[in-house]
């Protein structure tokens, strides 16, 4: 009984359905959901038609949601970015300075980029051992000068 009455709010909510008929009311939701429009099954009863809603707001919003993470998670952009063939150390107000050149490959505009340098250097410890260490180094120019 409890589920005949889960099932098109009891007999006689949706047109056409047999009482109590799982695939019926399966088949109701799919042709609401989808907005094929009702053949011979429909809806009857107020019972039915608050369904209808509460189906048609709770099935669009997981829809919302599952639209949004999918172009979330598929339009992440990736930078390309091309780097000068070589790096060069050079005086700059007497303190040497590791200069590099960057460009975009892209034809849009970077916009508030964050780049960063890392110095990865083999070392030998106080007992001898080799350690690899990794050193962000620091900036001078922390933004670009053709940025906003």
């Amino acid at each position: 009984m409890p589920l005949r009455c889960c099932i098109g709010g009891g007999d006689g909510a949706i047109a056409n359905a047999r009482p109590g008929s799982l695939p019926d009311a399966f088949f109701f939701s799919v042709q609401t959901m989808a907005s094929i429009g009702y053949g011979a099954l429909y809806p009857q009863s107020l019972y039915a038609n608050i369904v209808i809603v509460l189906e048609f707001f709770v099935g669009l919003l997981f829809i919302a949601m599952a639209t949004g993470i999918s172009f979330a998670r598929f339009s992440v952009p990736t930078a390309r970015i091309l780097f000068s063939r070589y790096a060069v150390v050079a005086p700059v107000n007497q303190v040497p300075m590791l200069m590099f050149r960057t460009a975009n490959r892209r034809r849009n505009r970077i916009l508030e980029a964050r780049l960063w340098v890392a110095l990865v250097r083999d070392e030998a410890t106080q007992a001898g051992e080799e350690l690899r260490r990794f050193m962000i180094l620091r900036w001078c120019d922390r933004k670009h000068p053709s940025s906003p």
